[in-house]
């Protein structure tokens, strides 16, 4: 008996080798692929949504939502691969982990056309308002070339054979901070334009503004949202720049503005009927349409606490009594 002891105590195998973790790296990006995977569901939802209650859209608008359906079904291919590549084809491959294979070096390219798409969806929205912000509009859709001009660049890099692994990329790292960075400008230089007509049009109507303060509202949040998820991204990149928990934080991130412009589409079927519930009229050609009215009508009026007398006319008409159209 203790012959057989020793016997099994000779063939039995060597401790294995201890492997670095792999949790705020590799660990960080399969929960941002199971997080992306969750929002893409929420999103494929979104567009039978939209195409179910607005089957008679403007072609523009489905333009889009086909594109940004297109593209973020790409994406989510090509971060799967990356996942599965990495965590179970390379397994018990150490020197394999420290390179990165193509899935992970067009990251940047897919993220910035994202932006593309979907900023040019609300700088379209900012053009269509107000030819006084124009200009605005116009250095937002050169910040989102800037952004995609950048990722390009990132990507090139990136497959440079000098620059295969990991961690000779990280002092290109500038670069994906650089593109971020240009993607939030725009953001908040798209949202504070709508932000700022939207406030600039409010009425001495109770029932319109309260509308406006909706749109306002609801700009604000999603703005806000994607600004502070792209910017914590840039904070950890640059902090934290060994891991990748920036990269699973970006892929998240890049995600809302997809997301964000189905959430507006589909969301113009509500405001519509509260529109309609107020005694709101709206137009038809516009998606945000503000324009005056004729003339004010009495029980708006006292409906809003100026009392029961239409108020003066002003030096340019009568006082703005917005319409909002949301049927595009």
């Amino acid at each position: 008996m203790a012959t057989f002891s020793s016997s099994r105590s000779e063939v039995s195998p060597p401790p294995m080798p201890g492997f670095p973790s792999l949790n705020n790296t590799f660990g960080a990006l399969l929960l941002g692929c199971f997080a992306g995977l969750i929002m893409y569901g929420i999103l494929v939802q979104q567009a039978y949504q939209y195409f179910r209650v607005y089957s008679d859209d403007q072609r523009i608008n489905k333009v889009f939502v086909i594109s940004i359906l297109a593209v973020d079904t790409l994406r989510n291919i090509v971060f799967m691969h990356l996942c599965y590549t990495y965590l179970v084809s390379d397994y018990f491959k150490p020197l394999a982990l420290l390179r990165g294979i193509w899935s992970i070096r067009v990251q940047g390219v897919m993220n910035a056309s994202t932006v593309l798409i979907c900023q040019s969806f609300f700088a379209r929205r900012a053009y269509i308002l107000s030819t006084k912000h124009r200009v605005a509009v116009a250095l937002s859709v050169i910040l989102m070339l800037t952004t995609l001009g950048f990722a390009i660049a990132g990507t090139v890099i990136a497959f440079k054979p000098e620059v295969d692994t990991f961690a000779l990329y990280e002092r290109y790292y500038w670069i994906n901070s650089v593109a971020l960075g240009t993607a939030v400008a725009a953001d908040s230089l798209t949202a504070g334009t709508l932000i700022v007509y939207l406030f600039r049009n409010r009425t001495r109507y109770a029932k319109t503004n309260a509308i406006l303060y909706t749109l306002i509202l609801y700009t604000i949040n999603t703005g806000l949202l994607t600004g502070i998820v792209n910017a914590l991204a840039i904070v950890l990149a640059v902090i934290m720049p060994d891991t990748m928990i920036w990269l699973a934080i970006e892929f998240v991130g890049f995600r809302l503005y997809a997301n964000s412009v189905l959430a507006v589409l589909n969301s113009r079927r509500s405001l519509r009927e509260a529109a309609d519930r107020l005694g709101i009229n709206r137009p038809t050609d516009l998606e945000l349409g503000l324009r005056s009215a004729q003339k004010p009508d009495t029980d708006e009026c006292i409906q809003s606490g100026s009392g029961g007398t239409p108020s003066k006319p002003t030096l340019v008409g009568w006082p703005s009594d917005t319409v909002i159209d949301i049927s595009v």
